[in-house]
């Protein structure tokens, strides 16, 4: 259990379609003590609200109109800019199977959140997002957080036997650039 986050420091985009979870979710962040939290009811206005406000943070639905959840993280990690293509995406599903998991590790999701869940589960997920950052990478069918896990090779799209990424990093003398901390794979 993480009870040490200061929320107050971050600001928050929460885009969900469904009023009432919209209102849960903002009501959970706020009881944790943020502050500055933007809504979007739908993909298109989250993507023009990331562009204009580049949130540190942002929490996504995956049934959104205009653009889906899947569709807006595209967005996102498609976005020239550094500090929007990189921003931390926590992706909100009712329902997930492992096949589902996999195909939003590829899009670059950082958390999967499934309903229902608990304000503690949202903190923890928002303070691993944040306080354990991980560096980005970048292959032919990839660009997002470096995967964790066993499936990350499916993640990524790599054939290799070493266990992690940072091992396949090691064994080609991959290091991510300083300025822009990106390995390409």
């Amino acid at each position: 259990m993480i009870d040490h986050v200061q929320l107050t420091r971050y600001r928050f985009l929460l885009a969900e379609s469904n009023t009432w979870d919209r209102r849960q979710i903002s009501s959970m962040l706020r009881a944790a003590g943020a502050v500055d939290i933007q809504h979007a009811n739908d993909g298109s206005e989250a993507l023009e609200t990331i562009v204009q406000q580049a949130p540190d943070i942002a929490i996504i639905g995956e049934r959104l109109s205009f653009l889906s959840g899947r569709e807006l993280v595209s967005a996102i990690r498609d976005h020239e800019s550094k500090p929007i293509n990189h921003m931390p995406v926590l992706f909100i599903v009712s329902k997930i199977s492992r096949k589902g998991m996999t195909e939003l590790a590829r899009l670059g999701v950082h958390e999967v959140l499934c309903k229902p869940f608990s304000t503690q589960t949202l903190i923890d997920r928002i303070y691993w997002t944040l306080m354990v950052p991980r560096p980005f990478i970048r292959t032919r069918g990839y660009f997002g957080p470096e995967p964790r896990g066993k499936f990350w090779k499916q993640v990524v799209g790599i054939s290799t036997s070493s266990d992690t990424p940072r091992d396949y990093m090691a064994t080609t003398n991959a290091v991510p650039a300083a300025e822009t901390d990106i390995v390409e794979l």
